[in-house]
């Protein structure tokens, strides 16, 4: 069985596992109609046939449980863009409208962008962002993240200006997007990869002091992940109160390292300077170094009446209390999606154990989707809130989410913002232009130019108040300017 068989095979292994019926041919049909459309491509930049991407892309997708409709059309998912494929072509072979219509849907705007275009790259990535947000659907938008994801983690060959450009696309369309659906789980996958694309250093740090924190205390950690994996995958468990056996309470168990994102979140919360505070919070008596998912019966929870927290509590009244299992806090994530209870072992070693039912945790995996009758408008706002950013000298300041790098210089100073020449992330040497969003966490130096004055389309550019307001007091007081301004646009 050569490689792509096996990628092949592997969807369908992950298709049984989610599925009683399956339709192994139609799968097996998209499969071959990519793997035959995208033989006259060139190898992508990895090295390997084009093929490979979209046999990852359907693998993502079938391991979220998702059905083989949506499998098919993430296999079918770059024909559209990058094949001589057409829509009608497709309906001819496959005669499936709602599959047609997913590819259809991540598939980006086709327009040639050469000397003769009247439309200018800005304007066409936006257009197909908005094609995107008003053709998408809740399973395409899965296809969408699945794609970007190897997007993502596969970016490596490329020059560091395609890697930072696609990271803040993610931000800017694709994870608001998420937002919408409260696919929390996977959210925390794309920031996680924007993280290491976006503030490589800080990715780096966060990894390797918790690797280093990891390695020293493994004795006791290892101790400690069997201790709970032993615990939480007995079938049966005495009640607390009587003598009585609860029978199949957990559905799953499982842990992982606590990602670097996660860690991020939190150090960024408690620090006043990024730069001083970073080194000191990251330490095992701070950070939970990793994450335990305790999932509990849909079917025990309905017949008994108790919730995932009574399960939890009864199992660790009997089986852990008295290993040196201490709950030392209830604690809750950044987008408030979760609670967890805060463990230590008796080396002071921290774990966040999250408990769902079964319910609660397909809806913090897929969000709306697991609700299939909710219908998400992908085109309206993202709720305000506020985002922590840090200035040149790295010192933290909060500004709306959704600002824009000429927001924050009008935060800084009026005459930084009238001035406002391009800004620096991270001290990268990207050169980040007035209307692209910042995120949170970054560091950002503004760099001015005396002979930059405002243009009215900076606009457009701006989305806080403050900004607005320095605008309209800089054009009500440069009537002349704003005059020559205005007939310059018209020429």
């Amino acid at each position: 069985m050569d490689i792509l068989e096996k990628y092949f095979e592997d969807i369908i292994t992950e298709i049984n596992r989610h599925h009683k019926v399956t339709n192994r041919k139609f799968v097996y049909k998209a499969y071959m109609y990519a793997k035959r459309k995208h033989e006259k491509q060139k190898p992508r930049k990895t090295g390997e046939p084009y093929i490979m991407h979209p046999l990852r892309v359907a693998y993502l997708v079938a391991s979220w449980g998702l059905d083989t409709e949506t499998i098919s059309a993430a296999l079918l998912h770059d024909t559209l863009e990058d094949t001589d494929a057409t829509y009608s072509d497709l309906m001819d072979t496959f005669n499936n409208k709602n599959l047609i219509n997913m590819v259809d849907a991540v598939t980006a705007i086709d327009i040639e962008l050469d000397s003769k275009s009247e439309l200018t790259k800005e304007e066409i990535d936006r257009l197909s962002d908005e094609r995107l947000k008003e053709k998408m659907s809740e399973k395409a938008l899965f296809i969408k993240v699945a794609d970007r994801i190897d997007n993502l983690q596969t970016i490596g060959p490329f020059k560091e200006e395609k890697k930072i450009l696609k990271a803040k696309h993610t931000r800017a369309i694709i994870i608001p997007m998420m937002m919408k659906e409260r696919a929390y789980q996977l959210i925390d996958i794309l920031e996680n990869l924007c993280l290491e694309i976006e503030h490589p250093q800080r990715y780096t740090e966060i990894v390797t002091a918790r690797s280093a924190i990891c390695t020293h205390n493994n004795y006791t950690i290892s101790k400690t992940l069997k201790l709970f994996s032993e615990v939480f995958s007995q079938k049966t468990y005495a009640s607390e109160n009587t003598n009585s056996i609860e029978i199949n309470v957990i559905a799953r168990f499982d842990y992982n390292t606590r990602s670097a994102i996660s860690i991020y979140r939190q150090i960024n919360a408690q620090a006043n300077n990024i730069s001083t505070d970073l080194p000191k919070l990251l330490c095992k008596k701070n950070i939970a170094m990793y994450d335990l998912s305790l999932i509990i019966s849909d079917t025990y929870c309905s017949s008994t009446g108790n919730t995932p927290a009574d399960a939890f509590f009864g199992i660790y009244s009997y089986l852990l209390a008295d290993k040196d299992i201490t709950i030392i806090d209830l604690g809750q994530t950044t987008y408030k999606d979760s609670i967890y209870y805060l463990l230590s072992d008796n080396m002071g070693n921290l774990y966040r154990l999250f408990v769902k039912s079964e319910t609660e945790y397909m809806r913090y995996k897929l969000g709306r989707l697991f609700d299939e009758e909710t219908v998400t408008d992908f085109g309206a706002a993202v709720d305000g809130k506020k985002i922590k950013v840090y200035r040149r000298d790295e010192s933290a300041m909060y500004i709306e989410d959704g600002a824009t790098f000429l927001d924050f210089a009008f935060a800084i100073h009026s005459e930084v913002g009238l001035h406002f020449h391009y800004a620096i992330v991270d001290d990268n040497k990207f050169k980040h232009q007035a209307y692209e969003s910042i995120n949170e966490g970054d560091v950002i130096s503004i760099e001015t130019n005396p002979n930059v004055l405002p243009e009215l389309r900076w606009f457009k550019y701006v989305k806080t108040n403050r900004a607005i307001d320095q605008l309209i007091k800089y054009f009500s007081t440069n009537k002349d300017s704003n005059s020559k301004l205005s007939e310059n646009q018209k020429e």
